[in-house]
């Protein structure tokens, strides 16, 4: 019995010579002021490792605690792969991938990110012991719904020292690292060792590569251009010649993704000029100007076609306009016609009416003549017939004065004469 309990007292004493741990508290700052406090264990059994999270409190910046309520929908994520999810969609920043230490032998989750908040495990292999740390770059992500996460910032790199790893010594140095985004630390100790000087640089260099394929646009990432400028700051202290190669390639895939991107931004930029010029085109001229400036253009046929078209279009308007010529100098000629016709028609209507108006003229005069004739000839033969009544009277009147003097004077005589 005592020989089993002393046989149990040897195995716990090797399990924890194999087996060390150790539980850290850090605290990391994003660019707008937001505060993630992250507690972890950092075990190490042989050569597997244990990043387990413990707990994460959050801190919002003035910025973020003005857009958003509380934090109750803001959670803290990291990602080991980068890519498009059937399930889940992430929009904002651009995330970078964990930088595991180098010939580290991982299994990549199949969703591909983890929320600290629900305190996930990361466990992998090494397969050497020169590596020293990792890192773990630490996201602030707001659930917007429906699967949907916004990554709103970076909260820096928590730089996660291996159990085993030594700690500050009396021979290290301080180097600063000059984050672009702040946390706690704002140095970073470096043994005046060339295996964590060769370890820090793989660090780089995985975490560089692995950034790489995802940018799509200039300017790149500002965390990965810091990298660089770190990893081109510690080439000098590489001895390792592999490690410095390798620096090399890292350092000529960047230049080589930078060159590209500039090639395809210049391109997109030709694009977009050689679009404006054509869609500014608006009559034959501009665009025969446009063919005739860009010959290699992606809208040169189109301009020719355009340029055939308003040709075309300017042939059927001459044509056109020549038709209506000749239809207006035919109407003019039958407005003519028309004009003389009806002024002849209205010149006969005319001389119609002052014909009958000179007749009428003529006849009403004849009339007048004629009544003023027979006027008169009817005041002569009143006159006339008024002389000879007269003249009867008188005479009537002489005989009847002539017989009664008679008569007056054969009183006497008593006798009559008749």
């Amino acid at each position: 019995m005592n020989s089993f309990r002393a046989a149990l007292m040897v195995l716990s004493f090797l399990l924890s010579l194999c087996a060390s741990a150790k539980e850290v508290t850090d605290t990391l700052y994003s660019a707008k002021n937001d505060r993630v406090i992250v507690t972890y264990s950092i075990t190490q059994k042989g050569n597997k490792i244990d990043l387990q999270f413990k707990n994460v409190r959050k801190v919002l910046g003035d910025y973020h605690q003005r857009k958003y309520e509380g934090t109750d929908k803001i959670h803290t994520l990291f990602f080991d792969w980068i890519g498009v999810r059937k399930d889940i969609k992430f929009s904002g920043d651009t995330p970078t991938a964990i930088a595991l230490p180098a010939k580290a032998t991982y299994k990549k989750s199949s969703d591909g990110y983890f929320i600290v908040e629900q305190k996930p495990l990361l466990s992998f292999e090494l397969e050497t012991s020169g590596a020293t740390s990792f890192s773990v770059p630490l996201y602030l992500a707001h659930y917007e719904g429906k699967q949907h996460y916004k990554i709103l910032c970076l909260c820096g790199n928590l730089e996660v020292r291996l159990p085993n790893t030594p700690t500050k010594s009396s021979g290290a140095r301080t180097v600063n690292n000059k984050p672009t985004q702040q946390s706690s630390s704002e140095y970073i100790e470096i043994e005046e060792d060339f295996s964590e000087f060769d370890d820090q640089a793989l660090n780089l260099i995985n975490s560089i590569n692995s950034s790489l394929p995802y940018q799509e646009a200039l300017p790149m990432e500002s965390t990965l251009e810091k990298k660089v400028d770190i990893l081109v700051d510690l080439q000098s202290r590489i001895k390792n010649q592999d490690i410095f190669k390798r620096i090399d390639e890292t350092l000529e895939s960047y230049n080589r993704k930078k060159k590209e991107l500039e090639r395809a931004m210049a391109e997109s930029n030709k694009q977009k000029a050689d679009d404006e010029a054509f869609n500014g085109c608006t009559t034959k001229e501009d665009y025969e100007r446009y063919v005739k400036q860009n010959p290699d253009g992606n809208h040169v046929e189109e301009a020719k076609a355009e340029v055939s078209k308003l040709e075309a279009k300017e042939k059927e308007e001459e044509a056109s306009k020549k038709k209506r010529t000749i239809w207006m100098i035919i109407g003019g000629a039958l407005l003519a016609i028309l004009l003389f016709v009806g002024n002849q028609v209205l010149q006969s209507f005319r001389n119609q009416r002052t014909q009958r108006s000179m007749m009428k003229m003529q006849q009403d005069a004849t009339k007048r003549a004629q009544s003023m004739a027979r006027s008169k000839i009817q005041g002569e033969i009143r006159k006339q017939t008024n002389k000879a009544t007269g003249q009867v009277r008188k005479k009537g009147q002489t005989i009847i004065r002539g017989t009664a003097n008679k008569v007056k004077n054969n009183k006497g005589n008593n006798r009559v004469s008749i």
